[in-house]
């Protein structure tokens, strides 16, 4: 989950060989985050958070680094009783497993002090970004093949009232932008079958071209990259592909309604911004009743193992 959000990984199985690693650091860089599971051999969650707490205030600069880094916990068991357990420490963050792309990424961003997805959720946004209001319900396709950037996107644009649809590579890019009318489209680069320069680059080609039926029926669409790139020359290239803009990864969500508000056309959509939000709300409460009924199973299966191990 973590390698998609364009983190850098590494692992390890226990809280003793953890704390080990954060001393010592990668080629000599320190680690930025820390995630913790509770339940773990020879060092627990809680021991190894306290332990890297209460390094020495007296330690090099490094130490201090990392006494005073961002901690995120987890846990299959009672979140409740983890966090009375460890409230004295200094934790970031908790999660309850199983953990989901959406609320990994939320706990991270409330530990470094950034407003997570939920914070907007169930409210306007158009307070926090001028001008946003007018250009709700706008329809957007978004290019973008990794399952996980797709959810984060989902939540983020669907969250500040827009309509999206997500094409996963160059190709079903091609296809729904000539079958649908979209506001703008936003482009990831690298993707199977057809990478996202390719895809724009034949868009132009479709608008430009006065034998073709998209340039009698579409005004120019605004596409506007999406990449984990933020070189000057890879933004160049982009430029020359026909893209008109940029939004770099991980994504600023303020920096993205703000690239929104520039290449969207105001308009009232929203009658078209409810439907969806309708939509959006009736998928949740299946997403919500299909997550208790599988807590269900769960439970069933345990009770029925208990009774086996009775008998047994």
């Amino acid at each position: 989950m973590l390698e998609p959000m364009s983190f850098n990984v590494t692992l390890t199985e226990s809280g003793k060989k953890g704390v080990s690693l954060l001393e010592q650091g990668i080629d000599g860089e320190p680690f930025d985050l820390l995630i913790l599971d509770w339940q773990m051999a020879e060092m627990d969650g809680i021991e190894a958070a306290a332990k890297i707490r209460g390094l020495s205030q007296d330690a090099g600069v490094a130490e201090k680094s990392i006494s005073n880094m961002p901690i995120i916990m987890t846990t299959a068991y009672d979140l409740e009783e983890l966090a009375r357990q460890s409230e004295e420490i200094g934790i970031n963050g908790y999660l309850q497993k199983p953990i989901t792309p959406l609320t990994l990424f939320d706990a991270i961003m409330t530990a470094f002090g950034r407003k997570s997805l939920d914070s907007g959720r169930g409210r306007r946004r158009d307070d926090t970004v001028e001008g946003l209001d007018q250009i709700q319900g706008a329809r957007i396709l978004l290019a973008e093949d990794n399952e996980i950037n797709q959810q984060v996107a989902q939540e983020i644009l669907e969250g500040a009232g827009f309509v999206l649809d997500i094409a996963e590579d160059g190709e079903k890019v091609l296809e729904m932008y000539q079958a649908a009318e979209y506001d703008v489209i936003l482009m990831d680069i690298n993707m199977p079958n057809m990478d996202g320069l390719e895809a724009t680059h034949r868009i132009r080609v479709l608008e430009e071209d006065s034998q073709s039926e998209i340039a009698d029926q579409k005004s120019r669409i605004p596409i506007i990259a999406m990449t984990a790139s933020a070189m000057t020359q890879d933004i160049e290239m982009t430029r020359k592909a026909g893209m008109d803009g940029h939004v770099a990864k991980p994504i600023d969500v303020k920096e993205l309604m703000r690239t929104l508000i520039e290449w969207i056309e105001p308009g009232d959509r929203s009658e078209r911004s409810a439907f969806r939000a309708q939509e959006r709300d009736r998928r949740q409460r299946s997403e919500i009743r299909d997550r208790k009924l599988q807590k269900h199973q769960v439970y069933c299966r345990r009770l029925c193992l208990g009774s086996i191990l009775r008998r047994g």
